[in-house]
């Protein structure tokens, strides 16, 4: 079985100087620099990083598979995921406009079920339309749309 990864430096390839300069901030107390970032088209199926540090927003950060952008602290751990491959980086513009449709789409689910006839209360399933437009965005996602360049 090959292994799918992207192999040398890539346009998301932090540099050594990067990361030394990540590090340098946290040795002096710096505030993290905050980015976006999402698993690479190869880590669409499995998890891209999972890091516990107090640098990122609430503490640690999760970056699985077509889960979509995820704000995060530049650490050495971050920065090193993005070198083997596993992530990159996206746009701020990018994050936003997927969570924004991530989250009109699951808000429309939440309507049609409110909706529902009392007698389907039990169990309604989603309108088939909005979970596709759901699996577009979370593909869209995989493929590594909005990336920056």
């Amino acid at each position: 079985m090959s292994d799918s990864r992207p192999r040398g430096r890539t346009e998301s390839d932090p540099s050594a100087q990067a990361v030394e300069e990540a590090q340098e901030r946290a040795a002096r107390g710096e505030p993290p620099v905050l980015i976006f970032v999402q698993c690479t088209p190869a880590y669409a199926d499995r998890v891209g990083i999972w890091d516990v540090d107090k640098a990122h927003p609430g503490g640690e950060v999760f970056v699985a598979g077509p889960s979509g952008p995820v704000e995060c602290a530049e650490t050495g751990a971050i920065l090193q995921a993005m070198r083997d491959g596993k992530i990159v980086r996206v746009t701020q513009g990018a994050a936003k406009k997927f969570a924004d449709e991530k989250a009109d789409t699951i808000k429309a689910i939440r309507e049609a079920q409110r909706e529902a006839p009392p007698m389907n209360a039990l169990y309604l399933p989603p309108d088939p339309a909005l979970v596709k437009r759901l699996e577009t965005l979370e593909q869209a996602s995989a493929k590594g749309e909005g990336v920056e360049k």
